[in-house]
């Protein structure tokens, strides 16, 4: 099996559907979408897991909206369930490419 480079540049190829050329000035700045786009799934994936350990702990969704900037426990806890939805589908659609 052929192990596929995880070189943003090369990633940011791949990625363009249909395949199109990069152009020269593009390539740099394409790499750092790929990049940005990991590393906020990764945060993502980290704020689940601190507001998990939050609620295990018997913090609250009113604590949790605070720190958020939100406006209510109702707010904060809708942003959860989105995001354990969007890091799910995501851990998902991972496995599936493998």
């Amino acid at each position: 099996m052929t192990e596929l480079s995880t070189n943003p540049v090369d990633v940011a190829r791949r990625s363009l559907r249909p395949r199109q050329p990069v152009p020269p000035g593009a390539a740099a700045a394409l790499a750092a979408l790929v990049s940005l786009r990991s590393r906020y799934a990764d945060l993502e994936r980290d704020e689940l897991a601190a507001i998990d350990a939050i609620m295990t702990s018997g913090g609250t969704w009113t604590q949790i909206a605070a720190v958020l900037g939100l406006g209510s426990r109702q707010a904060a806890r809708q942003h959860g369930q989105r995001l354990r939805q969007r890091v799910q589908q995501r851990d998902s659609d991972r496995q599936q490419s493998r």
